[in-house]
């Protein structure tokens, strides 16, 4: 046991040793950890305090509904649900509290929209620039591709959101682009032939699939049905052809894949009946959610 602290020890001693030249980004950090942990339960207290002094203690009966019917996802003022939502926010508070409120909006967003820049931004920099076209690329240059990168997913996010008129058409997209690659990234776990090339092929044709299909809904045999839902399933099947053609096509590489696989995976009988398992269990689900809402707007 002692020797086992000791080592403990000799690590952590180490680790300090690499913060050194970073000692007073280290320092801000455990300065803005612990301030996070101390102001973390004002926002409950300052909800409950709101609660109790601008609607139970002033009587006013029409911020206690507002606040019922967000809660719940309800209102009848908007056709927009989104638009509902934010509404119900600004109607539940009182006047002193809706900047603070309309900050809060746009902290979410803002946080939330740096987050994914940065993402975007490192793997086309990081994981594609540096890594396959300059490997040997200046401190400098990486810095300009990643802020080049950062405004290029500016400028096309900004493009895709004049094209969707609500956060729900969105979601609708991601789910549809999401159901044209989901059948690729499940089965290489099981069949080793699927390589790189199936994937990148997989998630390139799902997202021109996606955003495509609107201009030919008009032509499709699905034509009869919502375009959101014919578009789920016609993207789907198109992104599997297309991704099955360019796994035979690539070379066969599944020997190479099962020697690398096998040591960090179960065996085949294994997945399938956990994936079974895990399959019956989200339409089980599915079934009880559909009844539960079914019951709950009857």
């Amino acid at each position: 046991m002692a020797s086992k602290s000791k080592l403990n020890i000799s690590i952590f001693y180490r680790l300090v040793s690499y913060m050194k030249p970073y000692r007073r980004f280290f320092l801000i950090s455990i300065f803005c950890t612990v301030l996070l942990s101390i102001l973390g339960p004002l926002r409950p207290a300052l909800i409950g305090n709101m609660v109790d002094t601008y609607i139970i203690k002033s009587q006013n009966k029409e911020a206690l509904v507002n606040w019922i019917l967000l809660i719940l996802g309800l209102s009848s003022t908007n056709s927009n649900d989104e638009i509902q939502y934010v509404e119900r926010v600004f109607g539940a508070v009182s006047i002193q509290l809706k900047p603070l409120v309309l900050l809060g909006f746009f902290g979410m967003f803002i946080t939330t929209a740096e987050s994914l820049l940065n993402w975007g931004a490192s793997f086309l920099t990081m994981d594609a620039y540096q890594q396959y076209l300059n490997p040997n690329a200046t401190k400098k240059r990486i810095q300009i591709i990643s802020f080049g990168s950062m405004t290029f997913l500016s400028f096309l996010a900004m493009f895709f959101a004049l094209q969707i008129d609500s956060l729900q058409s969105l979601v609708k997209i991601t789910f549809s682009i999401a159901a044209g690659v989901a059948p690729v990234y499940i089965l290489r776990w099981i069949w080793f032939r699927i390589n790189a090339w199936s994937q990148l092929s997989a998630m390139l044709s799902s997202a021109v699939f996606t955003l495509l299909y609107p201009l030919f809904h008009t032509f499709s045999p699905l034509k009869q049905f919502q375009m959101e839902e014919s578009r789920v399933l016609t993207v789907t099947i198109l992104t599997t052809i297309v991704w099955l053609a360019v796994t035979y096509i690539t070379p066969n590489n599944s020997v190479e894949v099962r020697i690398k696989m096998m040591p960090i995976l179960e065996s085949r009988k294994q997945f399938v009946t956990r994936f079974v398992i895990a399959l019956l269990l989200g339409i089980l689900f599915l079934f009880l959610t559909t009844i539960c809402w079914k019951i709950f707007l009857s």
